[in-house]
């Protein structure tokens, strides 16, 4: 079965990793990720995701440790705010 929360594209030792959805909840489990990373030496992490299961969450970022290269992009999000709340 082929998860929903995460994509792996591989080039060489190096792979982009892109997890949505609900972190673990639909497909695969934190152990099908990691074993797409084998041999992987750093990991391009992108995360969009509003939760999931938090022990799937744990395994990611423990199997990930030292490997992840870190950057932050900011969405360009624009909240109105409702005019109901004062």
């Amino acid at each position: 079965m082929t998860p929903s929360w995460f994509t792996v594209h591989r080039c060489g030792d190096i792979a982009q990793v892109a997890i949505g959805d609900n972190l673990g909840c639909s497909g695969a489990g934190a152990g099908e990720l990691l074993a797409e990373l084998e041999g992987v030496s750093e990991v391009r992490l992108t995360v969009n995701s509003i939760g999931g299961d938090g022990r799937a969450a744990i395994e990611v970022f423990d199997g990930l440790r030292g490997r992840v290269r870190f950057g932050i992009r900011a969405l360009n999000v624009k909240y109105r705010r409702d005019p109901r709340i004062h």
